[in-house]
């Protein structure tokens, strides 16, 4: 019932989109112009007429009375039948809107059922219902009341369900237009839902208010160019609100977790040349140059945080960690910390867990990380859809996802994927050169090649194109062995093959749809024990490259390197039947990834293009292909030396 309806109200809403509504609108507005000037007319006329009339002796027998009166009876006629089908036309519209509403209440309703009753697409009608509420509630004021009601007993819903909404709901907190008594009433449910979700499942809603209540925290002096986002005081008031009265339910939850969030932001928001004053609080030291003593820091000070779980372990629905175990709680932290490399310096430190099991996380500064969240989120919710498919599990596909825990506009903590390396750091990273110096001694450097490469930056694409082949010439790929290193034993050496061709081919997909970009060699991690990718530094979206100042041209990264992994078959083998079942996958799911995508719309903080609607609709360039012909285009345009040779000269596109 809940989809039936939900069909319907798509069907009206794609006829309010669509060109015939549009001319339909167009022509009623002009005929009602068109209307009020024969009224205008009609009761000049008539004026006329009557003063005629009194002209000629008070009647209307006169030639002139007579004409007054026959041009008033035509221009009334004339605007009695557009009133007639303007009054039908506007009928037709009113109709077509209390549908719309009639469904619209009919498939939020049916959903909310669907919700309570644990029953049928769980995740789906999860996403639908928060999607049509976030769309529908500021015209539509009793929407609130199907998910949250406070004189009803509050949430209406399982907090379970909507606990994988739970950081779009936060997003959307705001203080709410004083005169506008519709999204003062949005806020009042909103808040109440997330309430609701923060007294059932605190170790998630606790780390995610606590970001929101930092909205409108001002940077330190040195990392305020590090973004350019205005903080709302509303939102981070609202928020403040909510982890209030949190406390009253969870009052050592909050206060354990905000007491570590401080400790973090102290760490991330150490200036990246410590002077003096950053010495004082930590300052290098120890053997490791890359080692930076904490022992000064509210970091060093934590101590058995027996309420706070560690915050880059993934949750369940629960509450709970993923397998049902216990609760992992913080214990401590090591006194020192390891700058990583990079512009902004992340900060490597090690947790302790109440298990005792160290647990390496990254504390970045001068990056916002709240995008980063949200497509982890994403990849999450796409890993669910292909295991749902039999073909995509038979072939374990899916994407190596981390966590990403958001503290403030310009700080975060993230896991850290232990057991991997920068797809650029065993490719040419090292002293030796890498695998190109281990493997190919007597080629360029990867250095040479981009002296190369830099020498035609400027000149036109075939010039471009022309250097890119002869550094090919200079510069044979060398990917193929990584595999050989590690596993020499056929088995072996198959089986991790496979799992590189699966995961380069679900990451080239899901990243094409997903429009990401910046995916230079050193985004890229190699894990060295299952030979799988991991992406990382999600900051560039949805097709954002193409707007860079040197615009990416290629749905993915697919360089010779890449491709010499995947064996003598190259992208004819294991790659491109993974990556036609992925694309499978996601365009017969486009419906529930759309939903996904709409939900994530509605976070301010995001301003996303519309392209994931055409990728899952099997559109490219303004063509509509099959999904083995759509496959084979974007291998072929990710390949072409003539898209790759005018890339950014860092994305290292011989590499």
């Amino acid at each position: 019932m809940a989809e039936f309806a939900d069909a319907e109200l798509r069907k009206l809403h794609d006829y309010t989109a669509s060109r015939e509504y549009r001319v339909f609108t167009a022509t009623l507005a002009r005929r009602q112009e068109e209307a009020a000037k024969w009224r205008s007319m009609a009761e000049d006329a008539i004026r006329r007429a009557r003063a005629a009339g009194r002209a000629g002796g008070g009647g209307t027998t006169t030639p002139a009375a007579r004409r007054a009166t026959a041009a008033a009876e035509d221009m009334s006629r004339q605007y009695g039948e557009l009133e007639k089908m303007n009054a039908a036309d506007e009928a037709r519209l009113a109709e077509a809107r209390a549908a719309a509403d009639g469904w619209l209440s009919s498939a939020a309703t049916a959903y909310a059922c669907c919700l309570r009753a644990g029953a049928g697409r769980f995740l789906r009608a999860a996403f639908r219902l928060v999607a049509l509420w976030l769309r529908h509630a500021p015209a539509r004021a009793d929407m609130n009341a199907v998910l949250y009601d406070r004189s009803a007993g509050g949430l209406q819903l399982p907090s379970a369900a909507l606990l994988p909404l739970s950081y779009q709901l936060t997003c959307r907190l705001a203080g709410g237009a004083a005169g506008d008594a519709k999204e003062v009433a949005l806020q009042r449910a909103l808040s109440g839902v997330v309430g609701a979700l923060a007294a059932d499942h605190p170790h998630h809603l606790v780390w995610q208010l606590l970001s929101v209540a930092n909205h409108d925290r001002s940077p330190p002096p040195h990392q305020r160019r590090a973004t350019n986002f205005v903080g709302s005081p509303e939102k981070a008031a609202r928020a403040r609100a909510l982890l209030a009265a949190m406390r009253g339910v969870h009052p050592q939850v909050v206060a354990e977790a905000h007491t570590l969030s401080e400790a973090y932001i102290q760490i991330a928001e150490m200036p990246k040349s410590p002077p003096a004053a950053a010495a004082a609080a930590g300052g290098r030291g120890g053997k490791d140059p890359n080692a930076v003593v904490i022992t000064n820091t509210k970091l060093a000070a934590i101590l058995n945080l027996t309420h706070t779980v560690v915050p880059t372990l993934p949750l369940s629905l629960h509450g709970t960690p993923l397998y049902g175990s216990e609760l992992v709680t913080v214990a401590n932290f090591s006194r020192a910390a390891q700058l990583l490399g990079g512009v902004n310096q992340p900060r490597r430190v090690t947790c302790r867990g109440s298990d005792g099991a160290r647990y390496y996380q990254i504390v970045k500064g001068h990056d916002d990380l709240r995008q980063d969240a949200v497509m982890e989120q994403f990849f999450g919710l796409v890993n669910a859809l292909l295991a749902a498919d039999g073909e995509a599990a038979a072939r374990r596909l899916a994407v190596r996802t981390y966590r990403v825990v958001p503290l403030t506009p310009v700080a975060g903590v993230l896991q850290f994927v232990a057991g991997t390396t920068p797809l650029f750091q065993w490719l040419a990273g090292d002293e030796g050169g890498g695998a190109h110096g281990r493997y190919s001694p007597g080629g360029a450097t990867y250095i040479q090649a981009m002296q190369h490469m830099r020498r035609v930056e400027k000149l036109p694409l075939a010039t471009q194109a022309k250097q890119l082949r002869g550094v090919y010439a200079i510069f044979p790929p060398v990917m193929r062995h990584f595999v050989t290193e590690r596993w020499p034993s056929p088995p072996d050496w198959f089986d991790r093959r496979l799992a590189y061709a699966r995961s380069l081919a679900v990451n080239s997909i899901v990243g094409y749809v997903a429009g990401i970009g910046d995916r230079h060699s050193s985004n890229i991690l190699l894990d060295t024990h299952t030979a799988e990718l991991v992406h990382i530094d999600l900051g560039i979206t949805f097709d954002q490259g193409k707007l860079l100042r040197t615009p990416e041209r290629v749905p993915f990264r697919m360089t010779r390197d890449l491709v010499d992994g995947l064996g003598v078959l190259g992208t004819d083998g294991a790659f491109r039947r993974c990556a036609e079942v992925t694309m499978r996958v996601m365009r017969e799911s486009a419906d529930a990834l759309l939903t996904v995508i709409e939900v994530f719309l509605h976070d301010p903080l995001f301003h996303w293009a519309s392209a994931p609607a055409k990728k899952l609709r099997g559109v490219h360039e303004r063509e509509a292909l099959s999904v083995p012909n759509h496959v084979a285009l974007l291998m072929e345009e990710a390949t072409s030396v003539e898209n790759l040779a005018p890339m950014y000269i860092g994305w290292m596109m011989f590499l």
